[in-house]
């Protein structure tokens, strides 16, 4: 799928969701999938899991332990988790007073190298401070 073809695909499906999307979140995906010839295999997954989240909300992690969880290195800062053969990708997420936030999606390493997430949280942390911080300070904690 070309670069083009997937970011269309990407932000028209995730503007329909009503969820809040940062910016930088299409550019994180289509980073991680450009020519890895998964591309829609991960868009299939993915949307079922926004399906998932939509439906279930602050509780989504409850409902579904493999795929979505509460990081523990941070207090509001939540994890969907995208995997199959070929891919494993990780998009962090938030919850706004009114609604739900996108904000940074990763490659995961698997094994003995797992991923730091460390980084990938502080970045998602910023950009939530941002978010807030553009509505004039109000936050969702």
């Amino acid at each position: 799928m070309n670069i083009i073809k997937l970011t269309t695909e990407l932000k028209n499906k995730l503007y329909s969701y009503g969820f809040v999307i940062h910016p930088d979140l299409v550019s994180d995906l289509v980073d991680v999938l450009r020519n890895s010839g998964n591309e829609k295999a991960f868009l299939s997954m993915f949307f079922k899991n926004l399906d998932f989240l939509k439906e279930y909300g602050i509780y989504a992690h409850i409902q579904s332990t493999k795929q979505f969880e509460k990081l523990k290195n941070s207090s509001n800062i939540f994890s969907m988790h995208i995997q199959r053969k070929g891919f494993n990708i990780r998009i962090l997420y938030s919850f706004l007073p009114d609604n739900t936030i996108l904000l940074h999606g990763f490659y995961e390493r698997e094994g003995k190298r797992n991923t730091d997430y460390s980084k990938p949280i502080i970045l998602a942390e910023e950009r939530l401070k941002e978010y807030n911080d553009s509505l004039g300070g109000r936050s969702n904690e």
